[in-house]
């Protein structure tokens, strides 16, 4: 649980986020927008829509990352998960309540979708996944292996702006909340 004061500055920091969103969106061509920031705000940046709107999320890959997505949504009543997209036989998989689907799907339900949460690993999964989902959906991953992550923005980035989506990379604890904590850190010492 969060403590008081750093829920409200956690709000202010989206609050002020989503300002810039907003601004870029009238004032510049900036159809892309990549941040190291918690999965959880990222979730809110990428469909950032009137408050009585569901968010529609789709789950790919679902090992211990993708069933931990699977309980935080169900703390957002303002977010609806469609489904659970894996490379498994769907049957085999045993979620928390979700439907499962084949990869295959996951194109065909393009309309139903507003942001796919990519759960796949760094080393093989993430670097192919998320330029090739980014052609179809906004995207968030938490592609973490530190020494790509530019070459990773720029394949993403790359698809990102060609298709008019939106991906969020590299979010989570490490790049993420920890890359934040040791900078405010690093500030103070």
């Amino acid at each position: 649980m969060l403590e008081r004061s750093s829920f409200y500055f956690f709000s202010a920091l989206c609050v002020l986020l989503e300002k810039f969103i907003l601004f870029t969106e009238k004032n510049a061509d900036i159809p892309t927008l990549h941040l190291i920031f918690p999965l959880s705000c990222s979730i809110l940046l990428l469909s950032i829509k009137r408050s009585d709107t569901m968010i529609k999320v789709a789950i790919v890959g679902y090992g211990n990352l993708g069933r931990g997505v699977e309980c935080s949504l169900k703390q957002n009543p303002d977010m609806e998960l469609v489904g659970v997209f894996t490379r498994r036989a769907p049957e085999t998989v045993a979620t928390d309540g979700a439907t499962g689907y084949h990869m295959q799907d996951l194109v065909a339900k393009k309309n139903e979708i507003d942001v796919c949460i990519l759960c796949g690993g760094s080393a093989t999964d993430l670097p192919v996944q998320t330029p090739e989902i980014t052609q179809h959906f906004n995207t968030v991953d938490s592609f973490d292996t530190h020494a790509k992550i530019p070459e990773h923005f720029a394949a993403v980035d790359q698809v990102a702006k060609e298709n008019q989506t939106v991906s969020v990379i590299s979010t989570g604890w490490d790049p993420g909340l920890f890359s934040l904590n040791r900078l405010y850190a690093q500030a103070i010492l």
